[in-house]
């Protein structure tokens, strides 16, 4: 069953992120830390991506709606370099807004790596002249 906080992402095969609260049960006895203190620690840091080892239990928790089967395992067989690609870190951040309720400029994850980068780039120049 689709609703409005689902994701669409495409690892193995088309699927759906959904961040609710079975996803954030699933993330917290799997990473041992309440997913909300994740997020407010990460959004202290420079780069603004989850860590693998939580990107891969946030994915693992956010797609067991659909699939009751899939083990942690079958995520962690997924190429690692996928979980760093724009458009699986965008599909996280997005996961977040809907499952958080929350605005593009509140969320820490920010939905568009190229941005991020631009900004970044835009703050690091330095004047010349």
């Amino acid at each position: 069953m689709e609703s409005n906080i689902d994701v669409p992402i495409v690892l193995d095969k088309p699927r759906h992120l959904r961040l609710d609260l079975n996803a954030e049960e699933i993330f917290q006895e799997l990473a041992g830390v309440q997913f909300g203190s994740v997020i407010k620690d990460l959004a202290g840091t420079a780069s603004k991506e989850l860590p693998v080892k939580y990107t891969k239990i946030f994915i693992y928790a956010c797609l067991k709606h659909e699939d009751e089967g899939l083990t942690l395992n079958d995520i962690g067989r997924l190429h690692p370099g996928l979980f760093r690609s724009e458009e699986v870190q965008e599909a996280i951040g997005k996961a977040i807004q809907y499952g958080y309720s929350i605005e593009d400029t509140e969320l820490p994850l920010a939905p568009n790596r190229a941005e991020r980068r631009a900004a970044q780039k835009t703050k690091t120049k330095k004047p010349t002249g």
